[in-house]
């Protein structure tokens, strides 16, 4: 069915073999812009940034909710992870998840700009 739909505007011109030209012209309109419209669509949604698996979670902030030594267990979106740092944490702090071994995360404090 979906190639139905991508195929119309190749289709379509049939309709100036059965219709006056005064019908056909608004009806072939119509039947070229609802693939226009999809295609539009499809390629707006390919633009999109990934936002499940290793990506999303690679971008990440997490707050650190336990440390021990370099090994500490952060909160990342209602999720609670083990993560390993080369800083020195304490509790609350803000991380960013640069990377991901496993179950294990590598995270960066994030410096205050203010």
């Amino acid at each position: 069915m979906c190639h139905l739909v991508l195929l119309m505007p190749f289709i379509g011109p049939t309709v100036f073999w059965i219709s006056p030209m005064s019908i056909a012209v608004p009806i072939y309109l119509v039947i070229l812009a609802s693939p226009l419209w999809l295609y539009w669509y499809v390629i707006k949604s390919m633009r999109w940034p990934v936002q499940t698996g290793k990506e999303k979670i690679c971008r990440g902030i997490a707050t650190v909710i336990s440390v021990e030594g370099s090994r500490l267990t952060e909160s990342m979106n209602g999720e609670i992870w083990n993560a390993e740092s080369r800083d020195r944490l304490e509790l609350n702090d803000k991380v960013g998840v640069f990377d991901i071994r496993g179950l294990l995360l590598k995270v960066r404090r994030i410096r205050n700009t203010t």
